[in-house]
């Protein structure tokens, strides 16, 4: 429990794990059961967003970079476009290409001509992402709190919040895509 106080008066804030369903189950009492997941999932995302920025700082890499250079690293041999990363990380095209053109002048990515498509280019990891990119999953998995905190759990309870987030996952990417008719994923010089 945190106390803050000005002379004119005193903010109690309560921070427990109950607070959210609590607050639902009074506010929301026929949608008490979807709230508090909604609410634990913001809660741990900001979380291990926090937690991964923290561990980015060692490469001076935000979370975002570090995704994007893991989504490059497991996409060997499959080069991706600058419109297929921004779909992976559900972003737009200027989002994403504000990323690439800091990376690339880090020397982590290069930019290279489609050989199938000569309007395209293709985004590849450079030895130095490649590097960079094995490192901060290392770091991730030494020295983030949400390994810490999965160790913890029983490896059937493990496998379940793998089976469940996968699904969540899906879902959320499918109705997220879908509510973006004008997005493409078209490789093209401008992309």
């Amino acid at each position: 429990m945190l106390h803050t106080g000005h002379a004119a008066h005193t903010v109690e804030i309560v921070h427990s794990a109950e607070a959210p369903e609590a607050f639902y189950q009074r506010v929301f009492p026929d949608r008490s059961t979807l709230a508090p997941s909604m609410w634990r999932l913001m809660s741990v995302g900001h979380l291990v967003e926090i937690d991964l920025a923290r561990i980015g700082t060692r490469f001076d890499l935000g979370a975002v970079d570090l995704y994007l250079l893991g989504v490059l690293r497991s996409n060997v041999g499959q080069p991706l476009c600058a419109a297929e990363l921004a779909e992976v990380l559900n972003v737009s095209q200027p989002a994403v290409s504000m990323r690439l053109s800091r990376l690339s002048g880090r020397k982590l990515i290069v930019r290279k001509r489609d050989p199938e498509d000569h309007r395209a280019f293709t985004i590849e990891l450079t030895e130095e992402g490649k590097r960079i990119s094995d490192l901060s999953v290392v770091a991730a998995v030494e020295n983030s709190n949400i390994i810490r905190a999965l160790r913890k759990l029983p490896t059937k309870d493990i496998a379940e919040l793998t089976r469940i987030m996968v699904d969540v996952h899906a879902e959320m990417n499918r109705s997220i895509l879908a509510g973006h008719p004008d997005r493409k994923t078209e490789c093209s010089e401008n992309a």
